[in-house]
């Protein structure tokens, strides 16, 4: 009896899943019409208004760098030391003393 209720019990918890999971794969209804198009904006000359985003923040923000980084602060005592257990959420200190801004 006793493995009958523990059998039950276990297909009523993967029928309740499988059902979840069918309702929450549902696709919407169908779309509406599009609606009327927007003004077209100003265009600018590339690299004429100013310098290209991908490569001025890419020098430091790529995953090389990151990693170095996050790596050279989880070795210094700044991430394990003494001062690192003392000075811990004081938010003067952090802006510079943490892995994203060391």
């Amino acid at each position: 009896m006793k493995k009958y209720r523990m059998t039950w019990s276990i297909f009523s918890l993967m029928l309740i899943a499988l059902v979840s999971f069918m309702i929450s794969c549902t696709k919407e209804g169908p779309m509406g019409p599009q609606g009327p198009a927007g003004k077209d904006g100003k265009d600018g000359v590339d690299g004429k208004d100013g310098k290209d985003a991908i490569i001025t923040c890419g020098e430091c923000h790529n995953p090389a760098t990151v990693t170095e980084k996050a790596t050279q602060f989880e070795l210094s005592k700044h991430y394990y030391g003494e001062a690192a257990f003392e000075e811990a959420g004081n938010a003067t200190c952090a802006p510079c003393h943490e892995s994203e801004g060391f």
